[in-house]
């Protein structure tokens, strides 16, 4: 009985903590391994850095289905910036002039403010389906979604709205409903002809419901045309650019500019502090150890020598800092492309999801004629949203508006 009490705490706590003890223990293995390196001991090595490896994956993998929770990458990412804060006020702050330490502090309190902001801000979604308490007893509304005939689940991420209405395919947002609002207080009715209750559940066929999950909303007919579904979220997002795991929410038209400001922050932030670490090295005299070695190498490859030696004395020294550095760089050398990439594609008013599915998007491509021989149909890519690149940034920098 307490094994079993103690197996479902371990299910249910455990994967919670983790990913706050994900960072530390990274870093703790590194200066473990450095240790043992120098020390030349294989006892130390097995206890610190290989028992400690296995009972992590042993934990992981025992954990497995309870780590795929959304919480836990936001909680890694703070607990990423929580480890970077006490290492700079437990080691670097007595070597940091006090303009860098100021820097600091603002870019990383800057980086938390976003960081939350744009966790908890609004993407501009809909719901997937309708409220039941919105529902009287004995009366429903009428339904819209998309047609999901044929389709699995994962092929939905993204998805635009099919609808029969004209109007939506020329992008309006506002449109007369096919029925009549006495009709619609009757039935509970999507585009394939499926018929529900007011609780959701398909009355002909149940199975399917549980196959496909058809994620409808009450208004969904009167949602602009760039709209998109997201699995994960279950629910529909007005310019949906994509779903991030590190805030657990999705970037969409209201929360866009505000995903940037705050992968900027991060970079801003990361950037800070690997100047802070280079500053403590430079301080404590372990860059210049290598200026007086001597070098065998050719006269080509001194630099690299210099640096490999710099690098090893480094790790030796001081492997907590060191190996926080080379993360936060490694943080850095994705972060920027990113960031890069986002801003081009606000330039020419298009989405992650249709610069990468723009093939599933009839609005975003055209159908070439067959050409002698050809079997198939080719596509073609067309930007219908793009209106200069100082328009397209002018309507993304108000696209929370």
């Amino acid at each position: 009985m307490v094994a079993m009490v103690a197996a479902a705490a371990m299910r249910k706590y455990v994967p919670r903590v983790l990913p706050w003890c994900l960072p530390s223990f990274m870093f703790s293995v590194v200066v473990a391994a450095v240790h043992s390196w120098k020390t030349d001991s294989l006892q130390f090595a097995l206890l610190f850095v290989v028992l400690p490896l296995a009972v992590w994956t042993a934990t992981i993998k025992y954990c497995s289905k309870e780590i795929h929770d959304p919480v836990f990458a936001p909680s890694f990412v703070a607990a990423v910036v929580l480890t970077d804060i006490i290492t700079f006020a437990a080691v670097l702050r007595p070597a940091i002039t006090v303009g860098l330490e100021v820097a600091f502090w603002l870019g990383t309190v800057n980086l938390l403010v976003l960081y939350w902001r744009v966790i908890h801000s609004d993407p501009g979604s809909f719901p997937a389906y309708a409220e039941p308490s919105a529902l009287t007893v004995g009366q429903d509304r009428a339904i819209r979604s998309p047609e999901l005939e044929g389709w699995s689940v994962e092929d939905f991420e993204g998805e635009p709205l099919k609808a029969k209405d004209p109007d939506i395919e020329k992008g309006e947002s506002h449109q007369k409903s096919e029925l009549n609002e006495e009709e619609a207080e009757g039935v509970i009715h999507v585009s394939n002809d499926f018929s529900f209750n007011r609780f959701g559940e398909d009355v002909a066929s149940p199975s399917k419901i549980s196959k496909y999950r058809y994620e409808s909303t009450f208004n969904m007919s009167r949602q602009p045309i760039r709209t998109r579904y997201c699995r994960k979220c279950n629910g529909y997002t007005d310019h949906f650019d994509h779903h991030c795991p590190a805030i657990k929410n999705c970037v969409g038209r209201k929360n866009h500019v505000l995903f940037l400001g705050a992968l900027t922050a991060f970079i801003v932030a990361e950037v800070l502090y690997i100047r802070c670490c280079y500053k403590y090295f430079e301080t404590c005299n372990l860059l210049s150890l290598t200026k007086d070695t001597q070098l065998t190498t050719a006269v080509g490859l001194q630099g690299l020598e210099h640096f490999w030696l710099a690098v090893c004395q480094v790790m030796s020294a001081a492997p907590w800092v060191a190996s926080t550095a080379v993360f936060a760089s490694f943080q850095v050398s994705w972060q920027m492309p990113l960031l890069l990439f986002h801003v081009y594609c606000a330039s020419v008013n298009l989405t992650t999801s249709e610069w990468i599915k723009w093939e599933r998007y009839p609005d975003l491509y055209i159908e070439l004629p067959l050409s002698p021989g050809q079997s198939f149909k080719t596509k073609k890519f067309v930007n219908p949203y793009d209106k200069g690149v100082l328009k397209n940034l002018k309507h993304f920098l108000q696209s929370r508006v």
